[in-house]
Formats: C-alpha cells, structure tokens, sequence
C-alpha cells in the first residue's frame, strides 16, 4: 500500500512504518473527535448564558469516568508497544548482513565496502540483502536518513553508531543528511 504524497517504499521496514503512522492519526483523531464535538455541543448549548443549578451533585458515574480514563490509555500503550517492538527490531542487525563503513563530514558522506571499494554521497548495495552500516562523524552532527526506507539514524562525533536496513527492490533512493550541519547542509 503505498500513500499520496509520501516517498515510495524500498523496504517491508517502510510499509511497517507507513501502517503505525496511519494508526497513529487514527488514533489522534479518535481521541480528539469527542472532545471537538463535545466542545461544539456545550459551545452551542450555552453561548448566550444562564441561571444553572451550581450545586453539587452526589450521584457519580464511576463506570463512565473510568473508561474515559482506561480506553485511551490501552490505545495508547498498543501503540507504545507496537513501535517499541518495530525501534527494537531495527536495533539488532541480522548476523550475516554486509557490513558498510561510513563517515560523515561536512559535507559528504564516504562509504567503504568490505572488499575496499569507496564511494562518496552514493551508495550501492545488493537487493534483499541486509545491510549493516557502522557510522561516525569527522566533526559535528550529522543524520543519515534514506526516506524510502523510513530509516534514519545521528551521526555523532567520537561515537560509533549502527543502522540496518535491507532494500527489498532494486532502484535509485535518496540519500540525505537530516541534522543541520553547517552552510551546505542543503547539499550533503
């Protein structure tokens, strides 16, 4: 399933992605749809004012007050524990997965293959085959985020950081710097 407007997907990660995201707004939009019509409802209801019994009432709906408690706090946790299971499952590389260097500076990123080949700003790697990179940064922030994978990941100085990802089609996909990095960020 592919959505208007959005980068095409390059990868079964992306479409997972996609799905949690349209249940996300979903979601907003449940929990925000009764207050917005409740809202509407008590703004119609009394905009022009008048005489109201303020006196406490005993009787109490306790069923009521705790659903409107508990319903969206079990959504919310599913969506809690579905992304953490995605974030996690993103975290530990595949064994096997080919592993790819990559260095970050300002303002190009230099990949380096297994067998020693470079590249700089491009990337090729094989179709369904996961691919492991070990990043670092030569001097300050960086993120590198391939958008039809839906992945992206800091490059910080000093500190090795991993991303994964396998491309399960062949094509040619953007590869950006999403952390603002200096004058050229625009054309890392």
């Amino acid at each position: 399933m592919s959505f208007p407007l959005w980068p095409a997907t390059a990868s079964s990660y992306a479409h997972q992605v996609d799905v949690l995201l349209l249940f996300l707004w979903l979601l907003a939009a449940a929990l925000s749809l009764p207050v917005v019509v409740a809202l509407g409802a008590f703004t119609l209801r009394y905009r022009r004012g008048r005489e109201v019994d303020r006196t406490h009432r005993p009787d109490r709906n306790v069923a009521l007050e705790v659903s409107w408690a508990l319903i969206p706090f079990l959504l919310t946790l599913v969506f809690f524990v579905w992304a953490a299971k995605l974030y996690f499952d993103r975290s530990r590389p595949p064994p096997g997965a080919l592993e790819i260097s990559v260095l970050a500076r300002q303002w190009m990123w230099k990949f380096q293959h297994p067998g020693g080949q470079r590249e700089i700003d491009e990337l090729h790697v094989p179709a369904n085959r996961p691919i492991k990179l070990t990043m670092i940064s030569e001097d300050v922030i960086h993120s590198l985020f391939f958008p039809a994978l839906r992945i992206k990941q800091d490059v910080l100085p000093a500190r090795y950081t991993i991303l994964w990802f396998d491309a399960d089609r062949p094509g040619v996909y953007k590869l950006l710097c999403a952390e603002f990095c200096g004058t050229s960020h625009s054309e890392m």
